[in-house]
């Protein structure tokens, strides 16, 4: 695990940090083990937060991301090429339903590709909204040398 933002994170921003990681992730391709931690802070600036929710049509911080509003913030935030609903991005997924889609890729033998999920700390079904998300990024196409990543943000 990679904790990146300790008590720097801007407050409530977990979600938008979540967003902005798969992007600069997906961004960097099969080197994505490779991103550098100043990129992955770039989007940690409460102008830009508020610049990006306000072009995805979200509220201004403090407001916690509901998962249909991480995806907002993804599709409004990247390219054409960084459309959530094509298949380069899990989730948002509830802590278990995550577990299972790695477990079910990896049976599956999905290899030479860089997986994306974003992922919250709640599990499927809870009746308490998840309060924390992060990212994971990880490629099974070298066996010998699997590359993987996770970003968190703790005591967000």
């Amino acid at each position: 695990m990679t904790p990146f933002f300790n008590a720097e994170q801007v407050d409530d921003a977990c979600g938008d940090l979540a967003a902005s990681s798969a992007l600069a992730l997906r961004a960097m391709g099969s080197e994505f083990a490779s991103i550098t931690l100043s990129k992955l802070r770039e989007g940690n600036r409460t102008t830009l937060i508020n610049r990006n929710r306000k072009a995805a049509g979200l509220d201004r911080l403090p407001m916690w991301l509901a998962d249909d509003q991480v995806l907002k913030l993804v599709a409004h935030t990247g390219d054409a090429s960084h459309d959530p609903h094509k298949d380069w991005l899990y989730g948002p997924l509830a802590l278990d339903a995550f577990k299972r889609a790695a477990v079910d890729l990896t049976r599956a033998g999905a290899t030479c590709e860089t997986h994306i999920a974003i992922v919250n700390e709640t599990t499927y079904g809870s009746r308490a909204g998840g309060a924390h998300w992060f990212t994971v990024a990880w490629s099974l196409g070298d066996a010998a040398a699997p590359k993987s990543r996770l970003l968190d943000a703790p005591g967000a």
